[in-house]
């Protein structure tokens, strides 16, 4: 079988991936918490065909900027499989106005949003060009498109990654490695606060029906005469 990494596997829309293709995938997933995960999914336990990797990707304010790099590429490094397919789920937003936003928050975004999906997307790609193939699947959102209030930094911390993204596309399309921005309007997910997903999760994307766009996506790949380079989903009533 085929081997996802998949970063945010405990929740969301990383769990809805998970949920619909294990039984169709090997597994390498991360996630902050180890233990939390296994204690909320405790039949995982024993899954051969999964891998799960503890990994916080905000920085901390006592770790140095190396410290920081080599706690993400060591784990990836160690792993002695073929990577087909990265599916880049990692991502915190904290919406208020720019001016309240303090400098932990920002630095938070940044890393976790950018930084740290920066680090892992180099380590995995330097793995799929050995291989000569490869699926890279990042989660944007369409704030990086257009322009929302109170998410400043959300916005830019995910713009610079689809930036990279695109860029990084033109450099590996001869290693047979395709590269896709999916662009995702309100989802159903815990960025949101409890209070706005109780007032508008009718109005929101479900996490599993953006796994069974993914799985199309994985099984479109495999045409050697395209690649699928973005594609935007928004909720059927609109942005909120």
């Amino acid at each position: 079988m085929k081997t996802i990494f998949l970063t945010g596997i405990s929740r969301g829309i990383g769990l809805g991936i998970y949920s619909l293709l294990k039984s169709r995938y090997n597994f390498v997933g991360v996630t902050r918490n180890k233990s939390f995960f296994y204690k909320s999914f405790p039949e995982e336990r024993n899954n051969q065909n999964l891998k799960i990797l503890e990994l916080d990707f905000d920085i901390r304010s006592e770790e140095k900027w190396n410290e920081y790099i080599n706690k993400i590429t060591s784990h990836i490094n160690e792993l002695d499989i073929v990577i087909d397919i990265f599916i880049n789920n990692s991502g915190v937003a904290h919406f208020a106005p720019f001016v309240e936003l303090g400098e932990d928050v920002i630095r938070n975004e940044y890393f976790v949003n950018t930084i740290a999906s920066t680090i892992l997307m180099k380590t995995i790609l330097t793995k799929m060009i050995s291989q000569k193939k490869g699926v890279i699947i990042n989660i944007s959102s369409v704030a990086t498109k257009k322009a929302f209030g109170n998410a400043s930094v959300y916005s830019a911390s995910k713009s610079a990654l689809v930036g990279l993204t695109n860029s990084i596309r033109e450099e590996v399309r001869q290693h047979n490695i395709k590269v896709v921005n999916m662009f995702l309007g309100a989802t159903d997910t815990d960025i949101w606060d409890e209070n706005t997903r109780t007032e508008y999760r009718h109005r929101m994307i479900l996490p599993g029906n953006i796994a069974k766009i993914i799985e199309q996506i994985i099984e479109l790949s495999h045409f050697s005469d395209l690649m699928i380079e973005e594609i935007t989903i928004k909720p059927q009533l609109g942005d909120l």
